[in-house]
């Protein structure tokens, strides 16, 4: 649901806890999801925010064991979430190119924004590098530039 400042200043305020918020149902209305989590960061008592989840299922569907179990599950979830110092990206993060984790991991910096794939000339240039492993490197362009006068780097 998000995070939330109750009594924050302004014409407009959420009244006191956030707890108004959420779905409301009905107890005796169908649940139109076997199993849901609400979570809101809400501040506590020293303006430290708070992540408070909420959990709803349907009677009959899991038992307090299970939702204990998958509790857990979320919490630690959570807790190693909350441990990391430095985020990474993952696959997931460059739809465009086929990557496992470690080709991410190799090129993972915090000035990577993006992976394009090659263009097709970078494709065909790649293509002839590879087919032929004995041959010299045809496509490969050398230059000698002569700089006079003042150079600003």
């Amino acid at each position: 649901l998000g995070r939330y400042d109750a009594g924050a200043s302004g014409d407009w305020q959420l009244a006191g806890a956030t707890g108004q918020l959420g779905e409301k149902r009905d107890p005796r209305m169908r649940l139109p999801r076997a199993l849901e989590f609400n979570a809101i960061a809400e501040p506590d008592s020293s303006g430290a925010y708070e992540l408070v989840t909420t959990i709803s299922w349907p009677d009959g569907v899991f038992t307090d064991e299970d939702i204990t179990t998958l509790g857990g599950y979320f919490r630690s979830a959570l807790t190693a979430l909350a441990a990391l110092e430095e985020g990474g990206h993952t696959p997931s993060d460059f739809p465009l190119v086929p990557l496992t984790q470690a080709d991410v991991d190799d090129l993972d910096s915090a000035e990577l924004r993006d992976i394009l794939p090659l263009t097709p000339l970078q494709e065909g240039l790649y293509f002839h590098s590879v087919f032929d492993g004995d041959a010299t490197g045809s496509y490969v362009e050398q230059q000698l530039l002569t700089l006079r006068g003042e150079v600003d780097a």
